[in-house]
């Protein structure tokens, strides 16, 4: 799978310049197939993980059909700690709170790094530019307003993603956040101490 993935990659950067074509002149219908695609893949991730609670409190699994062909799709919940072993990283079990920390943090330790690349890539890249200039004329010829549209237009894009992604990835951190408490009534959460590493 990792080979086919590298073949496809490298397929993708030779092809770029066509790819880039085709994509010009079909945008619309681009656009229109990946909200479609976007829409179908937020499905499967709510009926996989309703799914997986029913399970968990006891329910019974869909009939045989649906169930084989959830167990195929299982992939498109987004969820790291069922994919990556985790335990075989660490010397102690990857618990409950592990994962829930992983899954909650990482997006947000992602996104820090993205941003601050966003505001410093674009003065490093003006200053290794203006290579051979003396500090001095070089820090009065610095053009911030420019500067500073760049790194917004970057973050901006970026921030965009990120959220895109975040969509993605949030019915997987609410199911872990809500498997750390237990409903006692309709309306009281108690945080559920029975889960441990």
């Amino acid at each position: 799978l990792g080979g086919v993935a590298i073949a496809a990659a490298a397929c993708a950067y030779l092809l770029r310049g066509k790819m880039a074509e085709v994509y010009r002149m079909h945008e619309d219908r681009i656009m229109h197939v990946m909200e479609c695609l976007m829409a179908l893949f937020v499905t499967m991730q709510v009926i996989l993980i309703v799914r997986s609670n029913h399970k968990a409190l006891g329910g019974n699994d869909v009939a045989e059909p649906y169930s084989e062909f959830l167990e195929l799709v299982n992939f498109m919940t987004l969820d790291a700690v069922e994919f990556v072993p985790f335990s075989c990283l660490y010397q102690k079990p990857f618990g409950h709170i592990d994962a829930m920390l992983l899954e909650s943090l990482a997006p947000l330790v992602i996104l820090a790094i993205a941003m601050l690349y966003a505001f410093v890539v674009p003065v490093v890249t003006h200053r290794l530019q203006q290579g051979s200039v003396n500090t001095q004329h070089r820090a009065a010829t610095l053009d911030l307003p420019t500067l500073a549209t760049q790194s917004q237009t970057v973050a901006t894009q970026i921030f965009t993603s990120f959220m895109v992604a975040l969509f993605m990835i949030l019915p997987v951190i609410s199911k872990r956040v809500s498997q750390s408490f237990r409903s006692v009534s309709v309306i009281i959460l108690h945080c559920n101490c029975s889960l441990k590493r």
